[in-house]
């Protein structure tokens, strides 16, 4: 298991709750590491060449609506736009 620690928060890979994914989303290459994928396979699943791939693992280029799609269908919803974004969600939205 990984530990990562991320906006003050120290999580496990293998860990994560479903409120925290709920409320913070998963990074694409935590859900790499936990689905145990390589960055080519996710290029191949999302159809774009690994070094593409790579950058959106890496967050130094936010995919296309199209590539979203595919990421969000390949991922089945664990990585999401606002995973890219890290829009900031007000309490009272999560009650």
């Amino acid at each position: 298991m990984t530990q990562r620690r991320e906006r003050g928060h120290n999580h496990t890979v293998d860990t994560i709750s479903p409120l925290w994914l709920q409320r913070n989303g998963m990074r694409l290459c935590d859900w790499l590491e936990k689905d145990g994928r390589s960055i080519r396979q996710l290029a191949q699943d999302i159809g774009v060449r690994p070094m593409s791939a790579g950058r959106y693992v890496k967050e130094t280029r936010i995919p296309t609506p199209e590539i979203m799609r595919e990421i969000v269908r390949v991922t089945e919803g664990a990585v999401t736009a606002n995973d890219f974004y890290r829009i900031e969600v007000p309490a009272e939205v999560w009650g």
